[in-house]
């Protein structure tokens, strides 16, 4: 996994594909943080982008991907989760239209839901945090995001935020 975490991460998965196979797209699986500072890490598998003729069923399985993060959430009592721009790195997805498809599918499942706690849209790329600012303020014409980096900035009477890094 990642030097940080700590081979156990790795290991945990392993473990994991041998004893339920290898996870597919859209699907999802928990392990222990590691040396990480949560309570768990959601390994999801989002949809490797084809082409555009695809899009619409990659959009699909996007959002099958993020309803299945919230509901391993809710299922693991956390009332917080990150969620990075999933499949935008080297499957292929094109940035925008993750951020897009990421946001509107996390408002309307908080919609139809209520989401307990937080959600925290993060990625260390400046034009990431850019895109979804720009979706956020397309659903709260409200909202004030700074420009300034490591802030951390709430949706007014949401539970949506975006943490600037």
């Amino acid at each position: 996994m990642s030097v940080e975490g700590g081979d156990e991460i790795q290991r945990e998965c392993h473990a994991y594909i041998r004893q339920h196979g290898v996870l597919t797209t859209g699907e999802v699986m928990s392990s222990e943080p590691g040396r990480l500072p949560f309570k768990k890490i959601i390994h999801a598998v989002g949809p490797r982008w084809r082409s555009k003729a695809y899009e619409a069923d990659h959009v699909r399985d996007l959002e099958t991907c993020i309803e299945n993060c919230l509901d391993k959430m809710i299922d693991l009592g956390l009332t917080s989760i990150a969620i990075p721009p999933i499949s935008t790195g080297i499957y292929g997805f094109p940035l925008e239209l993750a951020v897009e498809t990421i946001v509107k599918t996390v408002s309307r499942l908080d919609k139809e839901m209520d989401l307990p706690g937080k959600i925290v849209f993060i990625d260390n790329k400046t034009d990431s945090l850019q895109f979804f600012q720009q979706e956020l303020r397309a659903l709260t014409h409200s909202v004030k995001i700074p420009s300034q980096p490591r802030k951390t900035t709430k949706r007014p009477g949401k539970s949506i935020y975006i943490r600037v890094f």
